[in-house]
């Protein structure tokens, strides 16, 4: 699990550097805050889940049983995402839970990062602190 955070650590700060490029080259962006580059770039989509295969299975089973214990939250949103696109799968190939999520999860983005604003904020941070003393 510690590599799929790094992971997604990464890839959320490869597209917190998109943000603020494209931040640079539109007028009137160079004032944006650090909360709004965070929420932009953690509204991109993301090129993985970063959720293990177990977990995922067994979250996934509890979710179309009804018996999901997670809020309407960020975690919920992301689960009911896999859930779709395993179910897609599923009619479209007649594959197994298992198989059909194997596949969503190493072939499928996701939407957005599914991470709170706090976490985007504290990673935004590091990444501009990085940023600001190359540019000086």
């Amino acid at each position: 699990m510690h590599d799929l955070i790094l992971q997604r650590n990464s890839d959320f700060l490869a597209a917190t550097r998109q943000v603020i490029a494209a931040m640079k080259t539109t007028p009137g962006n160079d004032e944006m805050t650090w909360g709004e580059i965070s929420r932009q770039a953690a509204l991109r989509p993301a090129p993985a889940y970063y959720v293990t295969y177990e977990y995922a299975l067994r979250v996934i089973r509890v979710l179309r049983h009804g018996r999901m214990g997670l809020r309407r939250d960020r975690r919920r949103e992301m689960f009911e995402e896999i859930n779709r696109k395993v179910t897609a799968v599923q009619n479209a190939t007649g594959a197994s839970l298992p198989s059909a999520l194997d596949y969503v999860l190493k072939n499928c983005p996701a939407s957005q990062f599914f991470i709170s604003p706090a976490t985007a904020v504290r990673l935004t941070q590091k990444i501009l602190k990085k940023y600001k003393t190359v540019t000086k």
